[in-house]
């Protein structure tokens, strides 16, 4: 018999170590974050913005990032927008203020979707 008991106890721990692990995995990755080129928060507010280079690596597939400001890089032809195997939504907070940038054109990557936003190239 304590046998048995210990075998259930230890099956239990085990089970309990994996759910946490399940759910600290789903938080890790937010569905909605703010990105500014030179944000340095977490992404949670439109008061603290994340990079604008890390949002996409950040956010879960399907999520949505708010563009405040101008965010991309006019030094390179065609800027890469979105990572592979992701969805990602893209959208500006004002759409005369959520601008993405580069020299000549744009490279969208996985899966994008824009709103609210101005394109432009120099």
């Amino acid at each position: 018999m304590k046998k048995i008991l210990s075998v259930i106890l230890a099956m239990a721990v085990i089970f309990s170590a994996f759910s946490t692990l399940l759910l600290t995995s789903a938080e890790a990755a937010p569905a909605v974050l703010y990105a500014s080129a030179d944000g340095s928060g977490d992404g949670t507010s439109a008061e603290t913005p994340i990079a604008w280079a890390d949002a996409a690596a950040t956010i879960a597939d399907g999520g949505t990032i708010y563009i405040i400001g101008t965010v991309g890089d006019n030094t390179v032809n065609r800027y890469p927008i979105g990572v592979e195997g992701k969805a990602i939504n893209f959208v500006g907070v004002d759409k005369t203020t959520s601008i993405i940038e580069s020299k000549v054109g744009f490279a969208p990557k996985g899966v994008v979707f824009f709103d609210n936003l101005t394109f432009k190239t120099n």
